[in-house]
């Protein structure tokens, strides 16, 4: 195989925020199809074994993008610690999905990409978590996406909180998420739950994917703890969707971070084994 290369960039976004995207691929591998990556809530481009899928990916053929979210909480000088909790609070779907047509602008104008990235014969898109959802959305939206798959997605977007909680968010103006792992008080203010409001129809995955015409791939473990898999269950039989529940099998796919592993953890591997299958026959 070809050496292959990774190149960090910075993108602009509609929200005068940048963008931090990885770009791998290997060298001199032309018409290759392009994998554009989203991280999960309290996630990043760099978490856990995501340099290890990315690199498997390119291992199987493909090129992969993988993308900070503009308002994630991380910034160029500090790509794995959440020193901007402000726009961390301001995020929201519409910020993500404009997020990732910025980064698709970007990649069909910058005259600086290597050649493999521009030459990419399909797109796909895939996401984990919240992620997964974000990518969801976009795919439904975005005829440029050929398919589409996720770990461990949330689907029920618009359902997530009581009319009770919604009702409290709204006098307080803020929530607080406590993150265990950085003992950080992240804040999310209530414009987010402004934005779901505002956009129920499109946030309605449940129902979109009723008249989906794309293929989407769901993979989700039985053993997940943030999000059940009967989210991902409940979309089986969908047109185009296939779904796919792996026995004992968390909510990150036995990752972790941080992590010193060379190597990823067997039940993900096992997942972008299925992945990178479901995309080549697309």
């Amino acid at each position: 195989m070809k050496s292959v290369k990774s190149e960090f960039v910075v993108a602009s976004s509609k929200h005068n925020t940048p963008i931090t995207l990885d770009i791998n691929y290997a060298d001199g591998a032309l018409n290759r199809s392009l994998i554009l990556f989203c991280h999960g809530f309290k996630g990043f481009k760099d978490w856990g074994h995501f340099n290890l899928m990315a690199d498997y990916f390119v291992e199987q053929g493909f090129c992969v993008v993988k993308m900070n979210f503009s308002h994630n909480g991380t910034t160029p000088d500090h790509l794995i610690d959440f020193v901007d909790l402000e726009a961390f609070g301001k995020n929201n779907f519409s910020i993500e999905l404009n997020d990732i047509d910025d980064v698709l602008t970007f990649l069909e104008t910058d005259a600086s990409l290597p050649e493999e990235i521009k030459t990419h014969s399909k797109l796909f898109i895939l996401g984990h978590s919240k992620g997964g959802a974000t990518s969801i959305v976009k795919f439904l939206d975005d005829e440029r996406f050929d398919a589409a798959a996720t770990l461990a997605s949330v689907v029920y977007i618009t359902q997530r909180y009581s009319n009770d909680e919604v009702g409290i968010w709204k006098k307080e103006g803020v929530v607080y998420i406590y993150n265990g792992r950085t003992d950080q008080q992240m804040p999310l203010y209530y414009q987010l739950a402004e934005d779901v409001i505002a956009n129920m129809e499109r946030l309605n995955i449940d129902e979109r994917l009723k008249t989906n015409n794309r293929p989407l791939f769901m993979l989700h473990g039985k053993a997940d703890e943030t999000v059940s898999c009967k989210e991902a269950e409940s979309q089986e039989g969908k047109p185009f969707v296939n779904v796919k529940l792996y026995d004992d099998v968390n909510h990150v796919f036995g990752s972790g971070h941080p992590t010193n592993d060379i190597q990823l953890p067997v039940d993900y591997l096992q997942a972008c084994k299925d992945i990178a299958e479901f995309y080549k026959a697309v």
